[in-house]
């Protein structure tokens, strides 16, 4: 009797473990409350490894975002940590050229990601910059993040990060300028994204702040100062900016609802 209730033990353990080895992802998904944001398409795999053939976000923040091919793993080690965490390669066949990785996983605080980056072009994000003229913009968007927590909203509770524009050009209606790279800081806090940065290189220096909160409404202020070799084709155009401060400084400051 004993025997046959040892086989009977080993029967449901292994029996369980491959069960749980071998659950696919697309069954787990389709119990899981998923944010209405976000909608995956192909999903292939288990839960430990797999991948979806095409993810898109679509919010009142960001507009609807097309990420692409997404690969999962299962991160083992963090399981002693009380999370269950997943290294992340995002972004083949993105409409956005877009690239990343990074490391997002989900504990008792919720959701949560770090150590993530990620880069587009940055002509993709033209349409959604909120300022009066139109722009060419060239070169490289990349992002950094340290942390981030979410909260049941899937508003970011709390994070830190970075943001660069590199390799970079502005073509206006008068004329092109290039910044050398411009770096912000990014900090999140109660679902308010905000940023401060700046550049400074022979042509110009600049500063700036802006602030986004979970309803779509932003603010931002910036000053820029032409310098030693500012475009002389542009020369003539300040004016039409105004005047500048006692330090010759050009201020800007923009507010709305995306």
């Amino acid at each position: 009797m004993k025997r046959i209730s040892l086989y009977i033990i080993s029967f449901v353990l292994v029996f369980t473990a491959g069960f749980f080895y071998y659950l696919p992802m697309s069954f787990v998904l389709s119990q899981l409350p998923m944010p209405r944001e976000l909608k995956l398409a192909g999903v292939e795999g288990t839960v430990w490894q797999g991948k979806a053939s095409s993810v898109e976000w679509n919010s009142r923040q960001t507009g609807r975002l097309h990420l692409g091919e997404i690969n999962w793993s299962f991160e083992w080690s963090q399981l002693f940590t009380g999370n269950a965490e997943y290294a992340l390669r995002f972004g083949r066949g993105s409409e956005l050229a877009l690239r990343g990785r990074g490391n997002a996983g989900y504990g008792l605080s919720g959701l949560s990601v770090q150590n993530t980056t990620l880069s587009l072009p940055a002509s993709h994000i033209e349409s959604r910059l909120p300022v009066p003229v139109p722009l060419d913009i060239e070169g490289q968007i990349e992002l950094s993040v340290k942390s981030a927590q979410f909260d049941s909203a899937m508003q970011c509770a709390s994070g830190e990060g970075n943001l660069a524009w590199v390799a970079n050009k502005l073509g206006t209606p008068v004329g092109e300028l290039e910044f050398g790279p411009v770096i912000a800081d990014l900090r999140c806090e109660e679902g308010v994204l905000s940023a401060a940065g700046g550049q400074n290189n022979s042509q110009t220096e600049s500063e700036f702040t802006a602030s986004l909160t979970p309803n779509g409404s932003y603010q931002t202020s910036a000053w820029f100062k032409p310098k030693s070799e500012f475009p002389s084709a542009m020369q003539s155009q300040l004016k039409w900016l105004g005047n500048p401060n006692g330090n010759g400084q050009y201020e800007f400051n923009f507010s709305g609802k995306l």
